[in-house]
């Protein structure tokens, strides 16, 4: 086979397998699981691979060292963590984060219009995912009134992606399609009609799934959205108006739509406890377990407790604890429960040590100290998962660790790619 046409077919393997994975990733059903799409891009990564262009690339793709470096860090944390099963256990399941950002930033950079399609199909298929939600939870309420299935983690029916994980691919997913839709501006009916009622399934979803750091998530980088796009056009007035209605709108639909009401109320009133001013409700389970995890990296701040030990060491300080919590019939204490972090910075700190923190952070830093060097939806995404991360332990979970990987790949580490374009078409800069 010719090199040419070598490269040709293992860069198709992987567009369609980009395309397949984008559109499972807001379903990942068991059977139609996303790992075939990585295996697919595996495959077209190595049909495709040029050794020495890979390795210039790699030498110059920072990005692509420091979550190999992440990587590095947890596997070599065998050594010393004494829960070697669990390692084990989240060695595979952070294996894409790996592995997919290794094949895209150390393959041929992809077109314009390679981003587009993948982006898109991720979009459309996360706007139909809600759409699926829906009807399920409709269907749902119609058969047991006594609960309510539009609300929260009730409202997420999938085994495999929770609220939090869902509502974030909603809030990045509504990005997309509002940026594409106005890059383009489709003049047809019928194509208007199918981005509106998109943008409504996503934003819907986004109240109704009611976790609190997606709707502050979803606001923020609408406004940074809309800073950015008038800004670009010098459309100040514009700018100031469109703030406006983003933030009266967004804000004005968390106080009235009864989900994120509740959700807003339930802050409130955890926020006065933990301010000592009222005892009537509890406060947040992350109040005591941020506070033992300082504790468990106060232990071994620079090298970590490694991968597996990390949540045990935690887990024993909160048995410790004695405030008790509702769960729907009875009261309980957090030590009944295995807790993560629910917070990957500390995740990180407490597993890896401050390397693994330094590494983390600066995967996510680096792209905005290159400012310009990516597209618009490359900062949005890593501002997304930024600030998704201050709640949620993302990367220890297969929804978390999948949307990362998949979209750290494309669109920071193979935009960073320093050799000649994609055998597919001539390359541009995405978008």
């Amino acid at each position: 086979m010719k090199p040419h046409t070598r490269y040709l077919v293992g860069e198709k393997i992987m567009y369609f397998s980009m395309i397949y994975f984008a559109a499972v990733l807001p379903f990942q059903f068991r059977i139609l699981s996303p790992t075939i799409g990585i295996i697919g891009i595996l495959l077209g990564w190595l049909i495709s691979f040029r050794p020495k262009q890979a390795l210039l690339c790699f030498k110059k793709n920072v990005p692509l060292w420091l979550v190999s470096g992440l990587y590095l860090l947890g596997a070599l944390s065998y050594f010393y963590t004494e829960d070697k099963d669990t390692w084990g256990r989240l060695m595979v399941l952070k294996t894409p984060t790996l592995l997919l950002p290794l094949a895209l930033g150390t393959s041929a950079k992809f077109g314009q219009k390679h981003y587009k399609h993948w982006l898109l199909t991720f979009a459309f298929s996360t706007a139909l995912s809600c759409l699926v939600l829906f009807s399920i939870g409709l269907y749902r309420q119609a058969l047991d009134p006594s609960q309510n299935y539009l609300y929260h983690q009730n409202f997420v029916a999938y085994h495999l992606i929770a609220v939090h994980y869902f509502t974030m691919y909603c809030s990045f997913a509504f990005i997309i399609l509002l940026y594409y839709y106005l890059k383009a501006r489709p003049k047809a009916f019928g194509k208007k009609v199918i981005f509106f009622l998109s943008l409504a399934a996503l934003a819907a979803a986004i109240y109704v799934g009611a976790a609190r750091m997606q709707i502050v998530t979803f606001l923020l980088i609408s406004i940074i959205f809309i800073t950015w796009y008038f800004g670009q056009k010098k459309s100040w007035k514009k700018l100031l108006i469109y703030q406006m209605i983003a933030l009266g709108g967004i804000v004005g639909l968390a106080l009235i739509i009864p989900g994120s009401q509740k959700r807003i109320i339930e802050t409130y009133r955890e926020w006065m406890v933990y301010e000592g001013k009222s005892d009537d409700y509890q406060t947040n389970h992350r109040v005591f377990i941020w506070r033992d995890a300082m504790k468990v990296i106060e232990q071994n701040p620079l090298q970590g407790a490694g991968l597996g030990s990390a949540d045990n060491e935690l887990n024993e300080y909160l048995k410790l604890e004695t405030a008790q919590f509702w769960r729907g019939n009875r009261p309980y204490t957090l030590g009944e429960t295995n807790y993560n972090y629910h917070n990957t910075y500390l995740q990180h700190w407490a597993a890896l040590g401050i390397l693994g923190l330094t590494f983390l952070v600066m995967a996510f830093l680096w792209p905005f100290i290159k400012m310009g060097k990516y597209s618009f939806l490359g900062y949005a995404m890593l501002f997304i998962l930024g600030t998704s991360f201050i709640t949620e332990s993302m990367l220890e979970r297969q929804a978390g660790t999948l949307f990362f990987a998949y979209f750290f790949a494309m669109l920071i580490a193979n935009a960073n790619n320093s050799f000649r374009p994609s055998a597919l078409s001539d390359y541009k800069k995405p978008a």
